[in-house]
């Protein structure tokens, strides 16, 4: 890591490195965090692979993608803010019937071509994490709360030796999704803790449920089942909502920024910052 950055700080065929973006929406999607947050002033890096079919220019995982991704973030500004959405097909709760994870197999079914891009894309995802505090950036990764990516060996590694990594858990339906979806974010900044907006009550969800994800059936063994739907891919986008509490989030945080080792002072071990926040350590 340290030479391909050294590469690209010496390559004469690039942009100049310097300060430009104030956020990097990665894996975008429909890329409502950067529409939110170029309305409000801050300038915007936005990566994901559909927005250029066929070609490997936006893919992560193929060495062109990451190098603008590591180019993106060499150029950020001090403060800089990373929303990391990486495909969670195969870490979810629905898929583990074909990706063959589970609690006691994380990196499940490897010789499949989804499980095996999906532990190339959290590896390469640890190591844009280092390079991000060393510029003394945030990064936010959010994924559904059954994802079992926060078990993968080096994610595990790095929040257990390298950084300070706050989790919260969080309600999606309440930031504008048409979904339920529960969610859970890990940043290095503890003002993640707003994107709780409280619990989801069942009057609420009945009402604003536009989009079902998974389907229940039972097997021919009589056994009760469910898969996902079409929908299920639809759940992966941002809502605005969301998008607006990130940057609220950000901007009303106060006192130190969290990089590197930092910890504010009122926490102890693994316990809550505030025990209404659910903002706990990931560890």
């Amino acid at each position: 890591m340290v030479g391909i950055t050294l590469l690209l700080t010496w390559s004469t065929n690039l942009p100049p490195i310097q300060p430009r973006f104030h956020v990097l929406d990665l894996f975008a999607g429909q890329a409502a965090v950067t529409k939110v947050w170029t309305d409000h002033g801050y300038v915007a890096s936005t990566i994901d692979e559909t927005y250029c079919p066929g070609l490997r220019t936006m893919d992560f995982n193929s060495p062109p993608g990451f190098l603008l991704t590591v180019w993106t973030i060499l150029c950020e500004f001090p403060e800089a803010v990373n929303v990391m959405g990486p495909e969670c097909g195969s870490w979810g709760l629905p898929a583990r019937g074909t990706s063959k994870r589970n609690f006691m197999n994380y990196h499940g079914a490897l010789h499949l071509a989804f499980v095996a891009d999906a532990e190339k894309t959290v590896s390469r995802i640890v190591l844009l994490l280092f390079l991000i505090l060393a510029k003394h950036a945030y990064f936010v990764l959010e994924q559904p709360s059954g994802s079992l990516l926060h078990k993968h060996r080096r994610w595990e590694k790095f929040v257990n030796q390298t950084a300070y990594v706050w989790q919260i858990r969080f309600w999606m339906m309440l930031l504008g999704h048409p979904s339920p979806k529960p969610s859970i974010a890990y940043s290095n900044g503890s003002w993640i803790a707003g994107l709780n907006v409280g619990p989801l009550k069942k009057e609420f969800r009945e009402k604003n449920c536009k989009l079902q994800t998974t389907r229940r059936y039972v097997n021919k063994d009589g056994v009760q089942k469910f898969c996902g739907t079409k929908g299920l891919k639809l759940s992966a986008a941002y809502p605005e909502g969301f998008a607006r509490r990130l940057l609220a989030c950000f901007e009303g945080r106060r006192g130190l920024p969290g990089h590197m080792r930092y910890v504010c002072q009122n926490v102890k071990g693994r316990n809550s910052i505030d025990p209404a926040s659910n903002l706990t350590f990931q560890a």
